[in-house]
């Protein structure tokens, strides 16, 4: 990297003064740098926003952050209908119509910051939403087997068995432990702790015996890396809530999995193995490339168990991925100020199309930001060792 402050300090400058997190507290999606717009008020991001801003208090000592997790979380408290448990997807910014998916993934995430927030902020509203999406995750949309239904439409069908990530049964629902692992510790509710567990045990089926690549849902036709990245995320967890070594176990295949498949300039690629039909393969050769939320994500997983095993090095492969993440941020001086310091999404590999995706996805540089402060606090960049373990655990992002 040149230099991890300025990358730091320019990714801030996305996230809170470009226009990606409202005045109400709600995040967007996107900036779209074609179109000049923020299309999307995205829910799990918003829920991520709350993870970012209680993070940044903690980094930073600035009681402004905590005031801007809080007005996110605000914003969900009163978004949410009364005759609904859950969060639905989103709202579009152009006509102001809301996206009535109700997913399980974007409660998932959005539980994990109501949850990051309540250290510090026990009110009674926030306490009764984290209590309201928990129970809908393991009581509605959780079968017996431990794997989670995508979501529910408008019409309050829940069956989606699609190929893709967002369809039923998808490795990326391991991550759901996360938020209820800790929705269990403030409730003091046992089965959403179980929930946990049983999700965790269940993904475990889908990790590929040789490679150590997870498949993306029970078709196990396709990997799709963000996703095999948020399975990691969910099964580290778990392993440090039960200290079961079986899920840790997982994670090392996991990430030596990333590890065989990064590239020369440190990039992990898209989708590496897709073995779908004609249509979807041909989707996915036209969008085959690189994406900075994955790159990201194999650093911090990389980062995690550099910490944790005495005799791992993985020092190179995550200085690697973070000068390519830098190379993807917009400049501060750029000419669109709304772009400016965050970071584009996906990099496509085939000449005859846009190298670049024209959203500028804002996970990608939420989980930039935390990734280079557990870097720094890990002692890197000649800063001081800020961050153990548990310091790690408790801003997973």
């Amino acid at each position: 990297m040149n230099n991890i402050d300025n990358f730091i300090t320019g990714l801030k400058q996305y996230l809170y003064n470009t226009g990606i997190q409202r005045k109400d507290g709600g995040v967007n999606i996107a900036y779209d740098w074609k179109e000049k717009t923020h299309p999307f008020i995205y829910h799990e991001i918003t829920g991520y926003g709350v993870s970012v801003g209680v993070n940044c208090y903690e980094w930073y000592g600035d009681e402004s952050y905590l005031n801007l997790a809080k007005l996110s979380a605000k914003y969900l408290i009163d978004v949410k209908e009364l005759d609904r448990k859950s969060i639905f997807h989103g709202v579009w910014n152009s006509t102001n119509k809301k996206s009535g998916r109700y997913y399980t993934f974007d409660n998932a995430i959005i539980l994990q910051g109501l949850c990051a927030l309540y250290k510090y902020w026990q009110d009674e509203a926030l306490y009764d939403l984290i209590d309201s999406i928990s129970d809908w995750l393991v009581c509605d949309m959780q079968t017996k087997e431990g794997k989670f239904y995508a979501y529910v439409d408008e019409e309050g069908a829940k069956d989606h068995y699609l190929e893709t990530f967002e369809g039923d049964f998808g490795c990326l629902h391991a991550k759901h432990s996360v938020g209820l692992f800790r929705a269990a510790e403030i409730t003091n509710k046992r089965e959403y702790f179980d929930a946990a567990v049983k999700v965790s045990n269940w993904v475990l089926e889908l990790q590929e015996k040789g490679s150590g690549l997870f498949w993306t849902n029970e078709f196990k036709n396709n990997v799709f890396t963000h996703s095999h990245c948020y399975t990691l995320e969910g099964l580290l967890y778990t392993f440090w809530e039960t200290k079961d070594n079986k899920y840790l176990e997982s994670v090392q295949r996991g990430a030596e999995a990333l590890k065989n498949l990064q590239r020369i300039d440190g990039s992990i690629p898209h989708t590496p193995v897709d073995n779908r039909g004609l249509k979807p393969r041909i989707r996915s050769f036209l969008a085959k490339g690189v994406t900075t939320d994955a790159t990201t994500q194999a650093a911090k997983l990389w980062m995690a168990l550099d910490r944790m095993e005495d005799n791992a090095d993985y020092s190179k492969q995550i200085n690697k991925a973070l000068a390519w993440v830098e190379s993807q941020q917009a400049l501060l001086g750029d000419g669109d100020k709304n772009r400016s310091g965050g970071l584009y999404y996906h990099v496509r590999d085939l000449p005859f199309l846009d190298k670049k995706h024209p959203h500028m996805n804002t996970w990608c540089s939420q989980l930039a930001l935390c990734a280079l402060e557990t870097w720094k606090g890990m002692g890197h960049d000649d800063s001081k060792i800020t961050l153990d373990l548990d310091g790690i655990k408790k801003q997973w992002l």
